[in-house]
């Protein structure tokens, strides 16, 4: 896993991001912090390594998590001490992939076998975004991930959440399920998410929805 952390303050505003990223689209999102708030970003799951420590030391951190990004959250901060103020789930689950309660496994193994070329990236950001006018948004900042690496991320999350590890959806205060989405089923979403007693609020969006993760990066603390 890598790290990318800007600004500085006493409180920080954690962002778990998706399959296929770097903060390179989501850099813009700075503007909406919160006065006296850092913001950090972690992605690129190609293992399940990173030093997390730095974010000990903030007064409150506020947990946003997207895609396959909710189901790495839980299982990285369960091992560090940190004071959170709100915990958040966008289009993604703890299972991350599952028949039932999240990506089926034929999808992503489907995924996996045609990314063979830039055309296939390409194509599963325009999958994510969905409006014309959002899919040119986003790659004019697209981020700088060559083939080895998301087929790296693709074979290590795939192994990762065979791993059945017991994480539940309580760790997360809410979630948001996009009712246009069509990479995480938002019937998987709500299945996981209700049997957890979770609130999930529905958006009219695609998987990426830069409106709600601005909206939840300025809400103040």
């Amino acid at each position: 896993m890598k790290i990318s952390m800007s600004g500085s303050g006493t409180n920080l505003v954690l962002f778990f991001l998706g399959y296929g990223q770097d903060p390179e689209p989501f850099q813009k999102m700075q503007a909406y912090l919160p006065d006296d708030c850092a913001l950090a970003f972690v992605y690129d799951y190609e293992d399940a390594e990173g030093d997390f420590k730095c974010f000990e030391k903030f007064s409150k951190v506020r947990i946003i998590a997207w895609s396959m990004g909710v189901m790495f959250a839980p299982r990285i901060v369960h091992k560090l001490n940190l004071k959170l103020e709100h915990c958040y789930a966008v289009n993604g689950t703890v299972e991350g992939i599952d028949d039932h309660f999240g990506i089926p496994l034929p999808a992503w193994n489907k995924t996996l076998d045609e990314l063979t070329d830039d055309a296939h990236a390409l194509h599963f950001y325009r999958l994510m975004c969905r409006k014309p006018a959002l899919i040119k948004q986003y790659l004019e900042t697209r981020p700088k991930r060559d083939l080895k690496s998301l087929r790296n991320e693709l074979e290590f999350i795939k192994a990762y959440c065979a791993d059945k590890k017991e994480v539940s959806a309580t760790f997360y205060d809410k979630a948001f399920c996009s009712s246009q989405d069509v990479i995480m089923p938002p019937a998987a979403l709500k299945c996981s998410f209700a049997r957890a007693g979770v609130e999930t609020e529905e958006l009219n969006s695609s998987h990426y929805d830069p409106h709600i993760f601005m909206k939840l990066i300025s809400k103040p603390f």
